[in-house]
């Protein structure tokens, strides 16, 4: 009889702990599949929340672009900012050159807004000078590059989409599996 009763009792400890492993099994699909949910949805919002603030992000570029411009001369970082943006971007000023000559209060340029920099490193109007302007550049940068962005961006919840269909699918399995034990 003690026998009986040592081996039921064993035999109980083996179900519960197959129980105990099959609701372990299932809990991490489903916290899986609410994390990535989470994420998908966060990623949505910032995505909508991006582009209806497009608008802003433009107005608050051209307004540190005229902010930073004033402490070209003054301040080497934003010298260097502003030395490399107009290089590589091809322009010149926030509008046009003409805001240089704004804060120059003659006609003179950095020399980054020449493409042919003379052998004195000037740079003015009456030279060949970058004739567009910077914000011009860059709004064009960001509507070339955030489509692509945006592409990738659906792109990655597309596949985040498939793995919460593939753990929805794992975790039914599992579901099925505990229930024919």
């Amino acid at each position: 009889m003690a026998y009986t009763v040592s081996r039921a009792s064993r035999n109980n400890h083996i179900i519960l702990q197959r129980l105990q492993s099959f609701s372990i099994k299932q809990a991490y699909p489903f916290q899986f599949i609410v994390l990535l949910v989470a994420i998908l949805i966060l990623e949505i919002i910032v995505g909508l929340v991006g582009y209806i603030k497009k608008n802003e992000v433009e107005v608050m570029l051209e307004k540190n672009l005229n902010s930073t411009m004033h402490s070209y001369y003054n301040n080497p970082e934003i010298r260097k900012s502003w030395d490399i943006t107009q290089h590589e971007a091809e322009c010149c000023g926030v509008k046009g050159p003409k805001d240089w000559t704004v804060i120059t209060k003659n006609d003179s340029l950095p020399h980054t807004c020449c493409p042919d920099t003379p052998d004195d490193g000037t740079c003015t109007t009456h030279l060949n000078h970058y004739k567009v302007s910077c914000l011009e550049k860059m709004k064009t940068l960001f509507n070339r590059y955030g489509a692509i962005i945006g592409g990738v961006g659906v792109g990655i919840g597309a596949a985040q989409l498939i793995g919460v269909l593939f753990a929805t699918c794992l975790a039914r399995s599992i579901r099925k599996e505990y229930e024919t034990v």
